[in-house]
């Protein structure tokens, strides 16, 4: 996803606004059953993976009119909701899901005489996801669940690359992050032979990089 204004000069002109955002969604269910007197084996596996580049840029631009109003925004909220079911005499249940996004909103170069300017960035991201498993028999009974869950973004608001911005008003420089993780997993194990277990495993990781910068010795 990408909106950009680059090497233009603007005459006359109060409103300039440059905005993009992105949205992706996936919903995902994966299962398994079975029975059988003795021993039943089954895996359920669930796997769902987004990589946004969500861009919104002003380059080089040339725009001078103290009563205009510049925006420059960029946004992302995706999701994952995935579940990864299992139900067997002995039942494992998977689940792996990643968002790994950036988002950039820059005004970079150019000259800017305006009344206000804002420069935003906001991700939005979101993974729900279950993960269980449930075995029984009248055999030895186990099961298991496991879940891995990756949150990554790269958030960036910046006025950068030396641009010579003058605003009557105010200029915002914005960057925010409000990335959600919501996980449950669990494993139940019910045997009427010698043994009944279930386990279950979660990894939950998120690295967020969020900037809001006005950059360079020039700018």
């Amino acid at each position: 996803y990408e909106a950009g204004v680059e090497g233009t000069e603007f005459l006359e002109t109060d409103t300039l606004a440059v905005n993009t955002s992105g949205f992706s969604e996936i919903k995902t269910l994966g299962a398994s059953a079975g029975g059988a007197a003795g021993l039943s084996l089954g895996i359920s596996n669930a796997n769902s993976f987004i990589d946004n580049s969500v861009s919104a840029r002003v380059e080089g631009v040339r725009l001078s009119n103290d009563a205009a109003e510049v925006a420059v925004t960029a946004a992302d909220n995706s999701s994952i909701d995935s579940i990864a079911a299992g139900i067997q005499g002995g039942a494992t249940s998977v689940a792996v899901n990643r968002i790994g996004n950036d988002i950039d909103a820059a005004v970079r170069g150019g000259q800017l005489n305006v009344a206000d300017l804002q420069v935003q960035a906001q991700s939005d991201a979101r993974i729900g996801t279950v993960s269980a498993g449930l075995s029984a028999g009248s055999t030895d009974g186990l099961s298991g669940s496991v879940s891995v869950n990756l949150l990554n973004t790269n958030t960036l608001a910046e006025i950068a690359d030396g641009a010579q911005v003058v605003a009557q008003n105010n200029v915002g420089v914005l960057a925010g992050n409000k990335d959600t993780l919501e996980v449950f997993a669990g494993a139940v194990g019910v045997s009427s032979g010698n043994f009944g277990g279930g386990a279950s495993l979660v990894v939950n990781h998120m690295l967020a990089n969020t900037e809001a910068l006005i950059a360079g010795p020039d700018t």
